[in-house]
């Protein structure tokens, strides 16, 4: 039929044995034996998972300081709402296991959104407010997931679904 495989776009990786794969040519690109990225979810050690999940915090870091830019407080609302925290990390938390490590990420991502809360209020979050601010609206609650809260829950729902 004409249909070649394109091994420039090819890897490999296997979490143990040998990692020179040998009988494979050597245009297959090899993956450290410390993780892959399958379908944007983190597989490998918890390091590399934590670290996976840690540098999508930055990029929500760099999102949330642009968003006092946009000057009116009903928009930045929707958009830390709806498009930030929780929202931003619920399809890698689906396939990322909750070890220590990647919570801690999860708290560095709440933190943000608790700072980015507190000076668009113009005063600091109190924890109580901010644990009133995790419920959902319809609960006196601001809608405002907490990351740390649903990983576990992403978690298992994954597990069972994929069982």
């Amino acid at each position: 039929l004409g249909f070649e495989l394109n091994l420039k776009k090819c890897e490999i990786w296997w979490p143990s044995g040998d990692q020179t794969f040998a009988s494979f040519p050597n245009s297959v690109k090899r993956i450290p034996q410390c993780g892959v990225d399958i379908l944007k979810i983190p597989v490998g050690t918890n390091e590399y998972m934590a670290q996976y999940v840690a540098d999508k915090v930055a990029d929500m870091k760099k999102l949330m300081e642009m968003v006092p830019l946009l000057e009116d407080l009903h928009v930045e609302y929707t958009l830390l709402r709806a498009c930030m925290g929780a929202a931003k990390l619920t399809y890698t938390l689906r396939g990322t296991p909750p070890c220590p490590a990647v919570l801690g990420a999860l708290a560095e991502a709440d933190g943000l959104m608790r700072k980015l809360l507190g000076s668009r209020l113009c005063c600091s979050v109190a924890e109580a407010a901010w644990c009133q601010a995790g419920l959902r609206v319809t609960d006196g609650g601001m809608g405002l997931r907490h990351s740390g809260d649903v990983a576990h829950a992403a978690f298992l729902g994954f597990v069972l679904r994929s069982a």
